[in-house]
């Protein structure tokens, strides 16, 4: 986790392919197909940038295959100045979606390179706060395409089809991570938390599941006086008889798709529908539109079977302590819950320093000095002397 050279090797592709494309040499695909591959390698350049940034912050920028000399880390901010271009540039060149349900998510889509970009707004403004309100405006007006034209092409599937969302290739997907045991497509045992939160009868081979939810945690999220006793993920993503169990008998059903007798075979999710509009509800929220943020976040609620938030800057039917931001947060929590979002969520709201949202702080000169970021591995700061580690990690 601390080594980026692994990621680093896709952008090298992803360069070689955007050099390489529209060689008159290559005869065998069409301009069309062209057009496409290359905005592809835009999409996984970017896509992999999205996941070093959060990963490690300011990184070397590369994008001219022929130039191999070491380079110095620059901005996070800046990086992803330099992404969106790409990715705008590329949007006229990427399908909608896919027929064929198994490119469908596996393969970039424009819904999942509008959602990267609406992600590494609200990430920029968390490290540019000065400008933050033009990156919440931007990430209205990347919603307003995804959740407008993008609507003909997904769609948020009824909660009863939970495996079919999380299986992947569904239109509910905008990017993610394919797995199938059938094609010999496998992550470890530990890359997801489905192996570790199941049991049987779920995985007839294990008595009891590994991990549980922090109780305090699942309280906040799921408490009755906050979210109504017909928020329908509770049955369809728990036990509930188990739900605040932590003697090995807790069960998380999100992701129970299975090969077999007990091996997980989820893709892995990286962006779907909900996230969109739970970005948008957030974005409109920053901007003080509280009646389009409630809209956006009760598409969320209705599906969920939850009920509705009403009430303008705060929510009145939750009492007056919860603020829209603060019900927004929570909805954001409950519907992406382990799918790998709330600790980068706590990271680019700064909500890490507050113990009302984690019990894992972190104090601000720590976090200015990188502690929210992983070590850079030595053998990457010998082989390149000009890259210094995060100050914490000193």
């Amino acid at each position: 986790m601390s080594d980026w050279g692994f990621l680093f090797r896709v952008v090298a592709s992803a360069n070689t392919i955007i050099a390489n494309i529209d060689n008159k040499e290559i005869s065998d695909i069409t301009p069309e197909e062209r057009k496409q591959y290359k905005a592809e390698a835009y999409f996984l350049r970017a896509i992999t940038y999205f996941f070093m940034v959060r990963q490690w912050g300011d990184l070397p920028y590369q994008t001219d295959v022929n130039d191999v000399s070491n380079k110095e880390r620059i901005s996070q901010v800046t990086i992803f100045k330099n992404c969106i271009p790409d990715l705008s540039g590329a949007l006229d060149d990427l399908p909608w979606t896919y027929p064929d349900p198994s490119k469908r998510g596996p393969r970039a889509m424009k819904g999942g390179a509008l959602i990267l970009m609406m992600e590494m707004n609200m990430w920029m403004a968390c490290f540019d706060e000065a400008n933050e309100n033009a990156y919440f405006q931007q990430v209205v007006t990347l919603s307003n395409r995804l959740t407008g034209e993008g609507s003909s092409y997904y769609e948020l599937l009824p909660l009863d089809n939970t495996k079919e969302i999380f299986k992947g290739g569904s239109r509910e997907s905008l990017f993610e991570i394919g797995q199938d045991a059938n094609f010999d497509e496998r992550f470890g045992n530990f890359a997801t938390i489905a192996n570790l939160t199941l049991r049987t009868p779920y995985k007839p081979a294990v008595t009891n599941s590994t991990l549980y939810y922090n109780l305090f945690f699942l309280h906040q999220l799921y408490d009755d006086d906050k979210n109504g006793p017909t928020d329908r993920r509770i049955d369809n993503w728990f036990e509930r008889a188990y739900m605040y169990d932590n003697t090995g008998n807790f069960v998380f059903l999100k992701f129970q798709n299975l090969f077999g007798s007990d091996n997980p075979n989820d893709s892995k999710i990286i962006f779907r529908y909900a996230d969109a509009w739970l970005l948008r509800a957030e974005a409109l929220e920053k901007l003080g539109d509280y009646a389009a943020a409630l809209q956006a976040v009760n598409v969320i609620r209705e599906r969920a079977g939850a009920t509705l938030f009403t009430g303008g800057e705060n929510i009145s039917n939750l009492g007056t302590n919860m603020s829209l931001e603060d019900a927004i947060w929570w909805e954001r929590e409950r519907e992406l819950m382990g799918e790998n979002s709330l600790y980068y969520d706590l990271v680019r709201t700064k909500k890490i320093f507050s113990s009302t949202y984690t019990p894992y702080t972190m104090d601000f000169e720590d976090f200015v000095n990188g502690a929210w970021t992983y070590p850079i591995r030595s053998n990457v700061l010998t082989s390149n002397p000009k890259i210094k580690p995060n100050p914490y990690w000193l």
